[in-house]
């Protein structure tokens, strides 16, 4: 999608009888219910197909976000160089990864991608594991530099979250990196994004809507920790008011 520069934005949040008109416009769930077995097949089955060795993951929430949540967070894939045992490769049974997970070598909830992720939440004022949160790309690598054939893993993430989507039907999709956030607009038929500010040198927001939900793009957390960055708390105090969420 393109992307256009736009002004520091204002507050310009409708009215909550607006929001609930355009949710009940836009209507539920087309009936389809996710088979938990299903999901896991065909991705052991693209794990296999492509030689994938380190194991998977898709979710970091409980399979119930999959049937409604208003939020949505989206990151690239799952990193690292071994498959850790006390981490659940579909869905976490309760809770949220971002809160109850250790990560490398921070106390459980302390690593600095969980804090921001955290903030974020804070900011949008719902509780971690109510969030449909999830990888774009479920095979997990060291990098995604070193990663065979992204393009292909790229496209087999972009139809389970077609459906992920669908079901969950939230009303705000958060993506975390520049790929992440291209595949999603295309997902919803977004064609072109705002591009604001982030105080974070060049560094760019994006905004963007579809008749499905908002899309906020960021950059990738665990390397521009802009949630607690002094220079970019305006910039994104004032993009949290202007999203139909909060």
């Amino acid at each position: 999608p393109a992307a256009r520069s736009a002004p520091a934005p204002t507050n310009t949040n409708p009215k909550p009888a607006a929001k609930n008109a355009a949710r009940a416009k836009r209507g539920g769930r087309d009936g389809k219910v996710l088979d938990q077995d299903e999901i896991r097949e065909r991705i052991e089955a693209e794990c296999r197909k492509r030689g994938y060795t380190l194991g998977w993951r898709l979710l970091s929430s409980p399979w119930s976000t999959t049937k409604s949540s208003r939020v949505a967070l989206i990151g690239l894939q799952p990193g690292g160089s071994f498959v850790p045992t006390d981490h659940p490769d579909l869905c976490r049974e309760s809770g949220s990864a971002y809160v109850d997970e250790q990560w490398g070598n921070s106390a459980a909830g302390k690593h600095p991608l969980q804090l921001q992720v955290q903030e974020l939440f804070r900011h949008l004022n719902v509780q971690p594991e109510d969030v449909l949160a999830g990888n774009l790309v479920p095979f997990r690598a060291p990098n995604a530099a070193s990663f065979q054939d992204m393009a292909a893993a790229v496209r087999f993430g972009e139809k389970l979250w077609r459906e992920l989507l669908a079901s969950a039907q939230p009303d705000l999709v958060i993506t975390m990196s520049a790929p992440v956030t291209r595949s999603i607009a295309n997902v919803a038929g977004i064609t072109a994004l705002e591009a604001y500010p982030s105080g974070w040198g060049n560094t760019r927001l994006f905004n963007g809507k579809s008749e499905s939900f908002e899309l906020l793009g960021l950059p990738h957390l665990s390397r521009f920790r802009i949630m607690t960055h002094e220079n970019s708390r305006p910039y994104i105090s004032m993009l949290m008011h202007q999203l139909s969420i909060t």
